[in-house]
Parts: C-alpha cells; sequence; structure tokens
C-alpha cells in the first residue's frame, strides 16, 4: 500500500493552519495559540479576509490541483505559493507546485460550490445540470455515467472514422459506381502482382528508350584478380650459400672496412673481373698467393652471382605484380565498375545482386608490396645471411588473404549482374512501350474491385459500421443500467430535499427529477412545485414573462435550495462518516427560522462526520452553533483577523465578542475598578459608559416600571399607581461618575 493510500483511509481531520503564504489575503499567516481545530470549528473572518480562499486552498486540497491556488497567487508577492495543513495522518504541504498528500475527504458547500453545481446568478444551465447529476448519483452512478458518456464518445470517433472510411472508399470507385454491382466483378488472385510487374516492365522500358544509345555504348563490369607472390619467396630469403663463401664474405668486408673509403662490393668485383694471370691491374706487382685475393675469387664465384641475380629477377617480380602500376589498375578497375553499376541500377538492372566492396584490395596489395621489396632489399644487402619475415609483412600477406575471399564473392556477383546485363540489352531490342501499356491498362479493370486497397477500403467501412452497431447496443445496455440505478437514487434524493426543505420552512418544493441525455452525456432535470403548480427551471432563452427559477425563488430560496441538495448528496456518500465538511456562510439571504434550520443542520452534521468548519462574517450565527453545539463533541473558535497588509489566524472568544453591549460597557467599568492592566479604556469614556450601564441595570430589575428609552411607558398599571415609585429622571451622567 502506498502513502498516499495510507494516508487518505485513516479518518483524518484538520488540526491547524501551520502556514499559508502568498496566497489571497494571506502574506504570511502562521499560527498563533495553543489551540486547535475540534469536531465543530467555528471562523469568523469580516468580508474580504480571505474565508473564499481558504475553501479553496482546501479545494485544492481536496482535489489535487495546484492550479486552484495558483490562481489565487498574493498579488506583487514575493516568493512562491506555500501552503501547510497539520492533520491527524500527518502534514499536508504545498511547496508551490504540487501538494504532497491530498485530503478527498473534504466537501466543502461555498458560493463556488453553487455555482459550478446547482445554479449562477439566477440561473439553471445545461451544465450545471450535468455537474448536479454527478452529484446526485455518487461515486457508483458516476462510474456507471461515465461508462456511457465514454461509449458515447467512442460512437462520435466511430461515426467520424466511419465516414473517412467511407469517403476513402468512394473515392476508389468511378462516379455513379453501384457499390453492389461493382463487388460481383470476378477476381483474378494474382492481379496484383501482374499489374506490379507490368508497371515495372513500362517504367524501365520508358527509361531504356531515352536512353537507348548509352545503353548500347555501356560495356560490362571486369573482375578483379589478385596477384601472389613469386614461388618460394620465403625460401629464397631464407637460403645461403656454403661455409667457404661466407668466410670469404667475412673477409671483404673487414678489407673494405678497413683499407676503402667507402667502397663496394661491385668496384671489387669489377676489378678482380679485370686481373690477368696473377698480376694486380692496379700496381702490377704479383698477387700469387694472397689469401684476399682467393677468398674474393670464392666470394665472386658463379654460384654467388647467379643467387643475386635471382634475388633481383624477384624483386623485379614483386614490383610487377604489388607496385604503383599494379595498384593503379585496381582501383581504376573498381571505379569504372562501380560507374557502371550505379548506371545498370538506375535501369533496375541487377536489383537482386549485391556487389561486396573489394576497395580493402587496393591498401592490400600496396602494403605486401612495400613489405616483400624492403624484405628483398634487405637479403640483396646480405646474399648470404637468412632474412626472417617480419610482423609487418605476416599481418600484411593476412590482410591480402582475407581480401581474397572478398574478391572472389565480388567476381561471382560481377559476372551474375554481367549475364542480367547482357539479357537485358537483348530484351530491349523487341520492346513496344505502347502495347505494354494497353495490357497495363487491361489489368487495371480488374483489380479495381479486387486491388488491396479497395478491399481493405470496403473492409475498413464494413467493419466501422459493425464497431459503431456494437458500440450503440453497448451504450444502449449502459444507459440501461444507469437509468435503472439513478430512478431509484433520483426519488431518493428528491424525496430527502424535499424534508430539508420542509425543515426550513421553504414554500416550494422540487418534482419531477429526472435524467437527460442531451448533448450526449448524462445530466439531472427536476422542476419546481409551487403552490401546487409547476414550474420549469427554464434558461437563457426562457422569456421574462414566463415562470422558472429565475423570477419565482427569492436569492434565501436559492441558497436554501442549494443548501439542501448538498446536504442530500454528503448522506449517501459511503464514507459520509470520515468526511471532512466546510460552510461558507451557508446562510446566505436566509431569514431567522432558516438560519435557525441550517445551525440545527449543522450541529447534527457535527454530530456524525468526523470535522466541520464554519467560517461565517456574523458573530452571532457562530454564537447560535457554539450554543448548540455544547455536548456534542468538542468545539474551537477562530478569527481571520487584519495582520498588517494581510490576513493571520488565531483563536477567538466567541462569547465575548457576541455578548451585549450591557455586558461590554459593564467589562470596561470593571476593567477599570479591578483591573487597570486590562483596561484599554481612557477615563473619558469610561464617564461616557457609567449612565447607560446603570439606566440598562435598572430596566432589567425594574422591567416593567421605568420607560423605554424612546420615552413612553412599556405598561402595567402597577408602574403608574404604585406608592415607592416616581416619575423623576435617572441621575447625570456627571453626577453617576462622581458616584461611582
Amino acid at each position: 500500500m502506498t502513502l498516499e493510500l495510507l494516508f487518505t483511509s485513516w479518518e483524518s481531520v484538520i488540526r491547524k493552519v501551520l502556514t499559508i503564504k502568498n496566497v489571497g489575503r494571506f502574506e504570511d499567516c502562521r499560527w498563533r495559540g495553543g489551540s486547535q481545530f475540534e469536531s465543530m470549528a467555528l471562523i469568523y473572518a469580516e468580508n474580504a479576509r480571505g474565508k473564499s480562499t481558504f475553501c479553496d486552498i482546501l479545494r485544492s486540497c481536496q482535489n489535487n490541483l495546484p492550479a486552484t491556488i495558483l490562481g489565487r497567487r498574493r498579488l506583487a508577492a514575493n516568493g512562491a505559493s506555500e501552503v501547510e495543513l497539520r492533520a491527524d495522518g500527518g502534514n499536508l504541504k504545498f511547496d508551490g507546485a504540487k501538494w504532497s498528500l491530498p485530503l478527498p475527504s473534504l466537501a466543502i458547500f461555498d458560493s463556488t460550490f453553487v455555482h459550478q453545481n446547482v445554479y449562477a446568478g439566477d440561473r439553471v444551465d445545461h451544465e450545471h445540470r450535468r455537474n448536479l447529476y454527478r452529484v446526485i448519483v455518487g461515486e457508483q452512478g458516476v462510474k456507471l455515467a461515465q461508462k456511457v458518456e465514454k461509449l458515447d464518445a467512442d460512437i462520435r470517433d466511430a461515426t467520424r472514422e466511419m465516414n473517412v472510411k467511407r469517403d476513402v472508399l468512394t473515392a476508389m470507385l468511378p462516379r455513379g459506381t453501384d457499390v453492389k454491382k461493382f463487388t460481383a466483378v470476378a477476381a483474378d488472385p494474382d492481379v496484383a502482382t501482374k499489374i506490379a510487374a507490368k508497371e515495372n516492365e513500362i517504367k524501365i522500358a520508358e527509361a531504356a528508350s531515352k536512353r537507348a544509345a548509352e545503353i548500347k555504348a555501356k560495356g560490362l563490369l571486369r573482375e578483379i584478380t589478385v596477384p601472389t607472390l613469386p614461388a618460394g619467396f620465403d625460401t629464397l630469403l631464407l637460403e645461403k650459400l656454403p661455409n667457404l663463401a661466407e668466410e670469404a664474405e667475412k673477409k671483404l668486408r673487414a678489407h673494405l672496412s678497413e683499407h676503402t673509403a667507402g667502397g663496394t662490393e661491385s668496384w671489387i668485383q669489377q676489378g678482380v673481373a679485370y686481373q690477368k694471370d696473377e698480376i694486380c691491374p692496379m700496381c702490377g706487382q704479383s698477387t700469387a698467393g694472397l689469401d684476399l685475393l682467393k677468398a674474393y675469387r670464392a666470394y665472386f664465384d658463379k654460384t654467388y652471382s647467379d643467387f643475386k641475380q635471382r634475388l633481383v629477377a624477384t624483386q623485379q617480380s614483386v614490383g610487377q605484380a604489388f607496385g604503383d602500376k599494379a595498384v593503379l589498375n585496381v582501383q581504376t578497375a573498381l571505379g569504372e565498375n562501380a560507374a557502371l553499376w550505379e548506371f545498370w541500377r538506375q535501369l533496375e538492372i541487377g536489383n537482386g545482386v549485391n556487389l561486396p566492396d573489394a576497395n580493402p584490395l587496393v591498401s592490400a596489395i600496396g602494403k605486401v608490396g612495400e613489405e616483400a621489396t624492403a624484405l628483398l632489399a634487405k637479403k640483396i644487402a646480405a646474399p648470404l645471411e637468412a632474412v626472417e619475415t617480419t610482423d609487418q609483412f605476416k599481418q600484411a600477406f593476412a590482410d591480402l588473404t582475407t581480401v581474397s575471399s572478398v574478391v572472389a564473392a565480388y567476381n561471382a556477383a560481377v559476372k551474375t549482374f554481367n549475364s542480367e546485363v547482357t539479357a537485358f540489352k537483348a530484351k530491349q531490342a523487341s520492346a513496344d512501350v505502347s502495347k505494354l501499356k494497353l495490357e497495363l491498362a487491361a489489368l487495371t479493370l480488374v483489380q479495381l474491385r479486387h486491388s488491396a486497397d479497395v478491399v481493405t477500403a470496403l473492409g475498413n467501412y464494413t467493419t466501422g459500421e459493425q464497431t459503431k452497431a456494437d458500440l450503440e447496443k453497448e451504450k444502449v445496455s449502459a444507459k440501461t443500467q444507469l437509468d435503472n440505478y439513478a430512478q431509484t437514487i433520483l426519488a431518493t434524493h428528491e424525496k430527502r430535499i424535499n424534508e430539508f426543505l420542509q425543515m426550513f420552512g421553504a414554500n416550494f418544493r422540487i418534482d419531477g427529477t429526472e435524467r437527460s441525455y442531451v448533448g450526449g452525456k448524462p445530466s439531472s432535470n427536476y422542476k419546481l412545485l409551487i403552490n401546487g403548480v409547476t414550474v420549469e427551471l427554464g434558461d437563457e432563452t426562457t422569456p421574462e414573462s414566463a415562470p422558472s427559477f429565475r423570477n419565482t425563488l427569492s436569492a434565501g430560496d436559492r441558497s436554501t435550495l442549494a443548501l439542501a441538495l448538498f446536504i442530500s448528496q454528503l448522506e449517501r456518500d459511503p464514507n459520509f462518516k470520515d468526511k471532512i465538511v466546510v460552510f461558507d456562510d451557508p446562510f446566505t439571504s436566509q431569514d431567522r427560522s432558516r438560519r435557525t434550520a441550517t445551525q440545527t443542520l449543522i450541529c447534527n452534521l457535527g454530530k456524525t462526520v468526523a470535522q466541520v468548519f464554519v467560517l461565517s462574517h456574523d458573530p452571532y450565527f457562530l454564537r447560535a452553533l457554539w450554543d448548540a453545539y455544547k455536548g456534542g463533541g468538542n468545539n474551537s473558535c477562530f478569527q481571520f483577523m487584519r495582520m498588517g497588509n494581510g490576513t493571520g489566524i488565531g483563536e477567538w472568544d466567541v462569547v465575548k465578542e457576541t455578548a451585549g453591549e450591557y455586558a461590554k460597557k459593564h467589562r470596561v467599568l470593571w476593567n477599570y475598578k479591578y483591573c487597570p492592566a486590562m483596561s484599554a479604556a481612557s477615563p473619558r469614556e469610561v464617564a461616557q459608559t457609567i449612565r447607560p450601564v446603570l439606566e440598562e441595570y435598572l430596566r432589567l430589575k425594574l422591567l416593567t416600571r421605568l420607560p423605554t428609552t424612546n420615552g413612553s411607558v412599556i405598561s402595567s398599571r402597577r408602574f403608574a399607581t404604585h406608592p415607592t415609585l416616581t416619575r423623576r429622571p435617572l441621575p447625570s451622567a456627571s453626577w453617576t461618575a462622581s458616584r461611582w
């Protein structure tokens, strides 16, 4: 169970107004005093002190509607509107945007309730009847009414949707078509496929006709070849000559390093070739028996020369297969193929063929060529050393191997695509666009009836008709349930309202309470019964000369009727005992007898519901409630009082504030004599109070023996003949003051 559900399930009552800030008259209202709202809470407030604002605050909390408070935000105020109420179940706080928890147990009778649910001004309009209907039938009836309203809205939506579907269907048919005859046209199950194929054929033929010369000139796509390394490439890098050549090479390297300034192997090789007999070609000295010369001859023998030639030949082969020219050839082929592919696809050739992306082949070829050339250069520089393949070469070769599988798929797609292009060229040579269009027109006649669009539109329209019929049937059933329920409730409600009207002493009753569905939503209607004559409520169109709610009920009658409606619907609430009932000046325009009846009803409510609030500008009405409620439960009195430019709330002594003039003046004299600290009157005000107190005292004691204030004799023969009484004037104020 959520916190909100737990809270609303308690029998909560409001105990204090902790704060009301920047709402209407309440600038910064905070609780003062140690008391709290009891089961009967009376609040006195002068006009424009915040009673209506307080009711709207409670209504906002009841319905969890922040807008009600935001609309009453204090003008020119700084800061957001804030409210915090203390209840038995926990604090209810409005933070300027939302309530922490709602209090749905509230029921509020004020001008807003009357205007929304009973009447506004002097007229009952249709909106009032709709709202009042929901008030009358209660929660169960509201659910039934909401179901009827929803079904009515669904029917309107279904009608609009059906009309749209009908228009869609009509737009597809030739003007004046008889739907029933059109439905009987024989169907071709494959007509939609045939039409689609024919339309596509015409489209391609028309496009081909416009580009016939270009189509003829365009060729086929080329397949791509993946280059390979020379056979035995890895073995060649690792190949070595006999040990003698290795030793000779070491001596050669040492000699070049120690005795030449950058001499090269080629220079030595050429010099040895020029030697004749055993004489040095440079100095003419004999070279017989020189170990170094033997090393030269061993190093530069035919085996070595052949080996180097093989290395050079391999390097050239790699350059041809993997060099820039090879890369350029692949790039050119891929680019040309892409252009041809785009051209033929515009003519919808090869729609089912996917051409893989073979562009990674370009970089793979270049990388393998670069790494292979580097390895060969290293080998050529040191032919007798084994050269291991690098990680870079291995990765490049692996990438090339991966791309090779893509190229294989690429070439397969090229073959398939080329076959379709070849077939297309052959077909276009015999295409006749005019003939194709005639064939399409013939198929369209069959398709009009059995095409997917028409079948769907017709089905949608039929479904829409059925949906509306089903909803109307369901609405009839829901209305029957609502009518059966409302018939009993309305009769009971009417009877109870008339009992209240009789209690108030009203000279009219309500009669003929009934439900109506004008506008598609349930509403209530009733008539007035005055002097046995039935009077319609009327509306804005009712002439002034005709009797109606407007001209047959006084303001007091209308107020009485609204209060009777409110209490009647309140009594039927299943959570009646848990309600917090709020009245804002419930006796407006009522005479004494109706005020007394209102007082009785409120006191009875206070003994039944969880809590009652009564807000009023009439202190004597509140005093009457205070006195009448004694013994019925706990009661407390408070006041919305002026505080600076705003309103504050504090305790209020209803007994003291409603005492008569004699009691008030007597209190002035008493405080002056016995409680000077509590006296706020000046000596002059005290002196002016003495004579009225004495006169009122004597009149109370000698009720039938003294003249009234206007000089006439109250009555009594004894007053005129009593031997001990005279008609001398009472002592003057100055005399009584001196004697006091």
